[in-house]
């Protein structure tokens, strides 16, 4: 049996900080402003005024610095994996999934992180 031990970070993937603003369309067609946090191969964190259901898929669009020193945007379809009320950011932080990524992106996500 594998027991979590405190303190000690059980991610698959990497992360590196990314402070931007994004966009992220609800299902119902909304699209509200967000801050992401930090970002991974795998999915990316943000705090927004909203509190999507855990497991609803969304769209999100933010810009990510390339090795150019310029910015590409990236457009994902992701998947709402926790969504917990934050009393320091007075707003929700959210975890999200990576669930369609065109290749580009990918690419992009992978240099930033390194």
């Amino acid at each position: 049996m594998n027991t979590p031990v405190p303190g000690i970070e059980l991610r698959q993937h990497k992360r590196r900080h990314l402070h931007t603003t994004a966009h992220v369309a609800l299902p119902d067609s909304q699209v509200v402003e967000v801050r992401t946090t930090d970002i991974s191969a795998g999915g990316l964190a943000i705090i927004g005024a909203i509190n999507p259901k855990i497991g609803e898929t969304l769209f999100i669009r933010f810009g990510i610095p390339v090795k150019s020193g310029g910015r590409t945007t990236v457009e994902a379809t992701v998947k709402v994996a926790h969504s917990i009320y934050g009393t320091a950011e007075r707003n929700f932080k959210i975890g999200l999934r990576f669930l369609k990524l065109e290749p580009e992106a990918v690419s992009s996500i992978a240099q930033y992180v390194g």
